[in-house]
């Protein structure tokens, strides 16, 4: 009798290994698609080769796969619908099962435009504060705004930009909003703007009792500045914090801070003026003759102007 003797390892038997195509995905339609394939091998064989295959994708679909060979290959989801794809993988001996997964490609849509505005009518000039907070992507992807003013100035690319109408007129305000893919939707918000208050000219008299009002602006002092009463209008009204005078302001004092301006009969024509002492450091002027412009509002808002000849002097 002979005996054969088989060694055991040659009785053992290859393990295939096991695919795993990944987790199913949604996209949307013109995304790429990558896909990350991995396996494991009971044996611990190395993996020669993958295959991946598109099983199945939309009517009208081109999709095709960048490399089938490679575990990570990509495409693009080119109709909306589902792709479904198989995995191979091999260790060089035994292919493994497939396994599935499934991308769902959905059609992008717009973005939603909503601009709303704190203020949609006054006088000019009008400041209005405007807001695109509230528009939205179906998807949830980032937004993209401009805000078209159409009166002049360049658009404004902020989600809530502020912005000054100067002149009179009604203007039409684009908000348009564009999604990553360049999809976008415009809503309008309509701008009144009126005729500002009118502005009251009135008479001032700098350096009351001057007839040079002779002013140097690098002396760090005060100079009295008269706004004058009249038979139409009361100075008295004229509120002090609101007065400037070519960009200088009124001086102020105590711990309080109160305004140096007080009431006085400047011209002796019988009615109340009011006398303010400004800042000559804050004047905006060049040295000579030229002219100083006066401009301040009543406590009930009424806007005035005045003005007076002045001659700017140079150190001594």
């Amino acid at each position: 009798m002979v005996l054969l003797l088989v060694p055991a390892l040659a009785l053992a038997q290859n393990a295939p290994p096991v695919a795993d195509a990944g987790e199913d995905q949604d996209v949307l339609v013109g995304d790429l698609v990558f896909l990350n394939g991995t396996a494991t091998d009971a044996d611990g064989d190395p993996i020669e080769s993958w295959l991946w295959t598109i099983e199945f994708q939309p009517a009208g679909s081109g999709a095709f796969l960048s490399n089938p060979f490679r575990p990570d290959p990509w495409f693009i989801a080119d109709v909306a619908g589902d792709y479904v794809l198989s995995l191979v993988a091999n260790d060089g001996t035994d292919d493994s099962a497939p396994d599935f997964v499934t991308i769902t490609a959905a059609d992008n849509l717009p973005p939603v435009a909503v601009a709303t505005a704190d203020v949609t009518e006054g006088p000019a000039p009008l400041t209005v504060q405007f807001d695109g907070s509230q528009s939205s992507d179906p998807e949830g992807f980032p937004l993209f705004y401009r805000w078209n003013f159409n009166d002049g100035p360049l658009p404004a690319e902020e989600m809530s930009p502020t912005h000054v109408f100067i002149l009179p007129g009604t203007y039409l305000v684009e908000l348009w909003v564009l999604d990553h893919l360049n999809l976008r939707d415009i809503d309008v918000i309509r701008i009144t703007v009126t005729e500002g208050p009118p502005i009251v000219e009135v008479d001032i008299d700098i350096k009351p009792g001057s007839d040079t009002n002779s002013i140097n602006i690098s002396s760090a002092g005060v100079i009295p500045v008269a706004i004058l009463s009249s038979t139409e209008f009361d100075a008295t009204t004229v509120a002090p914090e609101s007065v400037s005078l070519t960009g200088a302001r009124v001086k102020m004092v105590g711990k309080a801070g109160k305004y140096l301006c007080h009431v006085e009969d400047v011209n002796s024509d019988t009615l109340d003026d009011l006398l303010c002492q400004v800042y000559t450091e804050h004047f905006m002027m060049e040295i000579g003759q030229t002219i100083a412009v006066l401009e301040a509002e009543t406590f009930d808002g009424v806007s005035i102007r005045g003005q007076d000849v002045v001659r700017i002097v140079p150190d001594n």
